[in-house]
C-alpha cells in the first residue's frame, strides 16, 4: 500500500509590488493498494488506485481517477522433460 500527498505553490511578486501572485498552486494525491494470494497452483490478486489532482490557479482545473485490476495465474508444475539421444 502506498499513500502519497504532494503540495506545489510556487508565486511571484510584480514589478514594485510585495504581493506574492501564485502561477503554481496544486494538490495531488493517490492511493495504491495491491493485493495477492496463491491457492492451489492458482495465484489471484486486485490491484487499486485513486488519483485526484487539483490546481488551484486560472480556471482551477482537476481530475480524480480510480483503476481496479484483477488478475489471474496458473502455477503449474510439471515433470522433468526426457533428454533425446542425439543421432
Amino acid at each position: 500500500m502506498a499513500w502519497v500527498y504532494i503540495a506545489e505553490r510556487d508565486c511571484r511578486a510584480a514589478v514594485g509590488g510585495t504581493t506574492c501572485v501564485a502561477f503554481v498552486d496544486q494538490l495531488t494525491r493517490s492511493v495504491n493498494l495491491s493485493l495477492d494470494t496463491r491457492l492451489a497452483g492458482l495465484e489471484v490478486g486486485l490491484n487499486a488506485s485513486y488519483v485526484d489532482r487539483q490546481s488551484f490557479v486560472g480556471q482551477r482545473s482537476g481530475s480524480t481517477r480510480f483503476q481496479l485490476g484483477l488478475f489471474g495465474q496458473f502455477m503449474l508444475e510439471a515433470g522433468q522433460l526426457p533428454v533425446l539421444p542425439l543421432g
